[in-house]
């Protein structure tokens, strides 16, 4: 199976890219479901982030980890290893000639090794920090710190196989990412 890895910085359009591709008939599995599985109630990782941070509400961890690294840190220590092993599972469970992974913090965790290649998701940072500002009704400096918080997009684009712009129009972004989505498919066939 040709597995790609796709993403992208916060509010840079990876989410929009994944159901694209999605719809282009690619199995998506996602990092970001799965972490929240694993760190709601009931979930593999619930006990050590309760016991850890006194909370499994979302925003709250949002709020504590934003503002201090080393709870970042420890937070994705705890998480970061379970995402990947769900990942691989989910993976190994397809049915597919291709499988989208789709991973926010695709390098920072490590999950890159994961990957036959690397698409990243990207618009210029002053789109970023608007989106980031309006979507998640952030003052600007909140929005900066978790900008700041990943990897710079300039790195992940040099890492990248594959660079998506999505700062234009829709069409666009499903144009690259039909004409991608069919390479990974001869790539897969190439593979087998």
């Amino acid at each position: 199976m040709w597995v790609i890895g796709l993403t992208g910085g916060i509010a840079s359009g990876k989410s929009t890219a994944a159901r694209m591709l999605s719809e282009l008939g690619a199995a998506v599995v996602d990092a970001d479901e799965i972490a929240r599985a694993l760190t709601g109630p009931g979930g593999a990782a619930a006990d050590a982030v309760m016991k850890r941070f006194g909370t499994l509400d979302r925003r709250a961890l949002a709020a504590r980890i934003f503002a201090d690294e080393q709870e970042r840190r420890a937070l994705n220590a705890m998480v970061h290893p379970l995402v990947r092993r769900a990942m691989q599972e989910a993976v190994a469970a397809l049915d597919a000639p291709a499988a989208v992974l789709d991973v926010p913090l695709l390098f920072e965790a490590g999950m890159d090794d994961l990957c036959d290649e690397i698409w990243v998701v990207h618009v210029p940072t002053d789109v970023q920090l608007a989106r980031v500002m309006e979507r998640d009704g952030l003052a600007r400096e909140a929005a900066l710190a978790r900008i700041r918080s990943q990897m710079p997009t300039e790195e992940k684009l040099r890492r990248a196989d594959c660079a998506i712009d999505t700062s234009g129009p829709l069409e666009q972004t499903q144009a690259r990412l039909r004409a991608l989505w069919t390479r990974a498919l001869l790539h897969a066939k190439e593979n087998v």
